[in-house]
């Protein structure tokens, strides 16, 4: 049975993923927490598969928004798909950056070290989005050293019927 998803909520959904994936860029004045909070129901679910942690609610998220990004210096995020679904949307984000700082939690312990490397890393998401047009729950899943990531023009191509080199 086919699911029928309308012009108006395509249309809402693409601009909830738009604007969350733009203003979890570095805030100032054009971008500031409000507006990322915007976009997210107060107890919002961010499922993280890759540290696997949960975090809920907007403080939580503003603390991973905030150690985020005093990690990765630059940062910028591409949306490369969006599928809108009946209950939200599959979105592929490019991940553009480099590693340059410690990722440390609220409680001091170290997560993730600092590399230096550069990177350009996809990662996934789920998203639920209520009739409001607010983020309830973001399913992540990517590798957890995202820093090791690699444009797909570097990737190793395997082709049925041909010998790779592995």
């Amino acid at each position: 049975m086919p699911i029928t998803i309308s012009d108006e909520r395509i249309a809402q959904v693409t601009e909830v993923v738009s604007r969350w994936t733009q203003s979890f860029m570095p805030f100032d004045d054009k971008n500031t927490p409000e507006i990322l909070l915007s976009c997210l129901d107060p107890k919002v679910e961010w499922y993280d598969h890759g540290f696997h942690v949960v975090r809920v609610g907007h403080k939580a998220i503003l603390g991973l928004h905030k150690s985020f990004l005093h990690c990765n210096r630059p940062f910028q995020a591409e949306i490369k798909s969006l599928e809108v679904t009946a209950t939200g949307a599959a979105v592929q984000q490019l991940w553009v950056g480099t590693c340059k700082n410690d990722i440390v939690r609220p409680d001091g312990k170290m997560v993730m070290k600092g590399s230096g490397r550069a990177f350009a890393n996809h990662v996934g998401f789920f998203l639920k989005i209520d009739d409001e047009g607010k983020i309830t729950r973001i399913d992540e899943y990517d590798h957890r050293y995202w820093d090791e990531g690699k444009p797909e023009s570097e990737y190793q191509r395997v082709e049925v019927g041909l010998k790779a080199d592995l």
